[in-house]
């Protein structure tokens, strides 16, 4: 019934101007128009349609576009016309054809008018209903211009970007409602998040921020993957919250450091910590290059895995490039905002919690950097995001051990690219929605001669668990994290 209302509400003024026009035109048949019996019949007949009841059903079930589509088809204009023409050249006074040019006016015009002037109607506006707020005003995030919808203190954001992007700058800048088209899948991703759908309106899905009513103030995080400008494998991730606050997890290689440093200063310019998970190049290079440019942006606090360099020089491959660290220590040697983190350790980074599951300390064998990685877990609010860098098998069976019961994560950055890293058993405890791949083209795809990348293997394995996969191809990938 509260649809028919609606309905009734918004479609009222045009459905009145139809009935106004089909009373015209039967006045006009009788009148006038006994010879062309069809034509007024045919063209009341497809007014009536058009008005409410018959209209409000078409209305709710084709929607704003479809029904304007039928109303303005070529149909009315061929009928318009035959019915103005007889009208006008029937009127015997100068009143008579004022009359009949007036009711055409307002039936040409009949749609123009229920789009707009019904919206300006006090009373009458559903949007104004929709948009409601103590104050009055209020921010519409949207993809379609209300403007001549709503009251003029409703102030609107046109959304740009991926569903993430539109949602996280929703949050950022505390929008007090939704405006989404019913095709677009941005609605839907916002239930997910926790809006609550309050109506629907023509074509247009509202939803209302409840994350604002929140004792928390709604914090939630954008975690977003970066593809190296190498054409590698590599590691780069920023995570923001709706307060700007902004961490940094490696970077890349050297040929990443210039799209490092551009993103962080498009993100505020500051980074509160920055997570340097080993110190391979296609991690760390790009943090020594942007730290070491003379450019390098306001940073609080670097955490790192704390290598032993005599140990870890003994213990390197040609691979492993040796130098690549030695550079970083002489980088930061003496850095008083350096920090080293261990297995156990738990940081709160504004809301965020933040725990080490692995670091150099903890490494028995394996890899000489890869399995002295920092494996650090991210936690929200309610959802978490496991970043495992480039931590292999041989390692974890001891992370199981120690902390099995927080392996559960809603993301995961699959260990050393998703190629080896750690089993199916670990990745199984871990049972993600998601996973994130550092993987280009090449890497996620291989050729018959690099057949012995496992890649493949595992990205069926977490598509086999339900998850979501992505990587470079579609970089920059982003998720929300409650």
């Amino acid at each position: 019934m509260e649809q028919w209302k609606d309905a009734v509400q918004y479609y009222g003024i045009g459905g009145l101007m139809y009935l106004i026009a089909a009373a015209a035109w039967l006045y006009a048949f009788v009148k006038f128009g006994k010879k062309q019996k069809k034509v007024w019949l045919t063209y009341a007949g497809y007014v009536l349609v058009f008005v409410f009841p018959a209209g409000a059903v078409l209305l709710e079930r084709m929607g704003e576009s479809g029904y304007s589509a039928l109303l303005l088809s070529v149909p009315t204009l061929i009928f318009a016309g035959a019915a103005g023409a007889h009208w006008l050249g029937a009127a015997k006074s100068r009143r008579g054809f004022w009359a009949g040019l007036a009711v055409l006016v307002l039936i040409l015009l009949g749609t123009i008018g229920l789009d707009v002037n019904v919206y300006r109607i006090k009373g009458l506006n559903p949007y104004e209903k929709a948009f409601r707020t103590e104050s009055g005003e209020c921010l519409v995030v949207t993809d379609t211009d209300l403007t001549d919808r709503v009251p003029e203190k409703v102030r609107f954001s046109m959304a740009e970007g991926s569903d993430e992007e539109i949602l996280f700058q929703a949050l950022k800048d505390k929008a007090d409602y939704l405006s989404f088209q019913e095709e677009s899948t941005v609605w839907e991703t916002a239930l997910d998040l926790g809006f609550e759908e309050t109506d629907r309106l023509e074509n247009n899905v509202i939803l209302r921020n409840t994350m604002k009513d929140r004792e928390d103030g709604g914090n939630m995080w954008y975690i977003t993957q970066y593809a190296s400008l190498s054409g590698a494998q590599a590691m780069f991730y920023t995570i923001q919250d709706i307060y700007g606050h902004l961490i940094v997890i490696d970077g890349g290689h050297t040929e990443d450091a210039e799209q490092v440093r551009e993103v962080i200063r498009e993100l505020g310019d500051h980074v509160d910590v920055w997570f340097l998970t080993h110190p391979h190049p296609d991690h760390i290079e790009a943090f020594t290059a942007v730290y070491t440019s003379g450019d390098c942006p306001d940073i609080d606090v670097i955490y790192a895995s704390e290598f032993d360099p005599v140990r870890y020089e003994k213990e390197a491959k040609p691979w492993d490039e040796y130098e690549v660290f030695v550079m970083w220590q002489e980088a930061v040697q003496g850095e008083e905002r350096l920090q080293y983190l261990k297995a156990g350790d738990v940081l709160d980074i504004y809301g965020l919690t933040v725990k080490c599951l692995h670091d150099y300390s903890q490494k028995e064998g394996g890899s000489a950097a890869n399995d002295g990685a920092l494996m650090l877990k991210m936690i929200g609010n309610e959802q978490s995001m496991l970043f495992c860098a480039d931590v292999e098998a041989k390692q974890e069976q001891k992370i199981i051990d120690r902390f099995g019961e927080d392996l559960p994560s809603t993301y995961i950055q699959m260990a050393h690219h998703g190629n080896d890293g750690v089993s199916e058993k670990f990745y199984r405890l871990v049972k993600p929605e998601k996973a994130f791949f550092d993987a280009p083209e090449w890497l996620m795809n291989p050729s018959e001669e690099n057949a012995r990348f496992t890649t493949p293997e595992n990205r069926e394995l977490m598509e086999s668990m339900g998850a979501e996969t992505v990587y470079y191809a579609t970089a920059p990938n982003s998720v929300i994290l409650k």
